[in-house]
């Protein structure tokens, strides 16, 4: 007798997305080959099954993009604050200066010195 294993190929052509499960085997009187047919069988069970999607790896990789997302505009949030916090200073430093300029002004100007000048514009028109 022939010592051929038979499966039933309808197991293992299943649509994809689907647990396939071993074939039934039927084993012959005569089965020096059965342990060998048995490994393979095994090995195209496995390869024709997809596994499922892992919804760990799926929110993993989502929550990474996320935190990317997150991390990038904190940083663009930043640079764009310090590029304000310099505006505002150099802005200062100008109406520091500005200040200064007209305190030194105001200093110059007394009702002493305002007196002394209108008599030297009198005496020179005169």
């Amino acid at each position: 007798m022939d010592s051929a294993l038979k499966a039933n190929p309808q197991n293992i052509t299943r649509p994809a997305g689907q647990l396939i499960s071993p074939p039934k085997l039927k084993r012959k009187r005569n089965g020096s080959n059965v342990s060998l047919q048995i490994v393979i069988i095994g090995i195209l069970t496995r390869y024709l099954q997809k596994a499922p999607t892992s919804w760990t790896a799926l929110t993993t990789a989502f929550l990474f993009f996320v935190i990317v997302l997150l991390v990038g505009y904190m940083i663009y949030g930043a640079a764009i604050h310090i590029v304000k916090v310099e505006d505002d200073f150099h802005e200062m430093q100008e109406l520091k200066g500005r200040a200064e300029a007209a305190d030194v002004a105001k200093s110059q100007v007394t009702p002493i010195t305002c007196f002394s000048r209108t008599i030297n514009l009198c005496c020179q028109i005169n």
